[in-house]
């Protein structure tokens, strides 16, 4: 009966021990959730438990007399992170001629920031006074802690977008339409 209940005390400590060792394991393994990523912040971004996803359904144009075009993107988006902001962008008519992504001088137009609706819905209204001669609009989600970035943040989004647009760093999510809400 002795050598019986020594093997249960042996067992236990043993199933103790290998428990202990199972949830040490993947804390080693698990890369670092701190560690940024292309397309996102540093550790102190604030995430949304899921990837937010953006569409856009729907856009018009508008042309006013003084030569500058009105355009209104409407669209949906989920998972929002807190700190985030949604823009349409398109590449500058003066970087048309660029013949590479990223080539130097390449700028990007970049709308203000969206009104984000009820149920999920946003709304862009951007006046331009150099009209897109073609290229492909994207709404892009961006965001991140303003204490990672420069400041004011919204300065700050902007100055990356135009830059590197879609491929700027910050940007969660993006949906690309057609050239222009006309076909051309």
């Amino acid at each position: 009966m002795r050598r019986l209940k020594a093997l249960v005390n042996w067992q236990t400590l043993l199933a103790a021990l290998v428990a202990l060792v199972a949830s040490v394991i993947p804390a080693l393994i698990t890369p670092d959730a701190g560690a940024s990523s292309p397309g996102t912040f540093p550790e102190t971004a604030t995430h949304t438990p899921a990837d937010p996803k953006i569409s856009i359904a729907s856009w018009t144009e508008t042309s006013s007399a003084r030569s500058a075009t009105t355009y209104v993107f409407t669209g949906t988006v989920t998972n929002l992170p807190d700190i985030a902001e949604i823009h349409v962008v398109i590449k500058s008519p003066t970087s048309a001629t660029s013949t590479s992504a990223g080539a130097a001088g390449e700028q990007w137009l970049v709308s203000p920031p969206a009104e984000v609706l009820q149920d999920n819905r946003w709304k862009v209204t951007w006046t331009v006074h150099q009209r897109p001669l073609s290229g492909q609009w994207v709404a892009v989600v961006t965001g991140g802690n303003p204490a990672a970035m420069c400041e004011p943040l919204n300065e700050c989004i902007r100055a990356m977008l135009q830059e590197d647009g879609p491929n700027a760093k910050g940007v969660y999510s993006t949906a690309t339409i057609g050239s222009r809400p006309d076909g051309q």
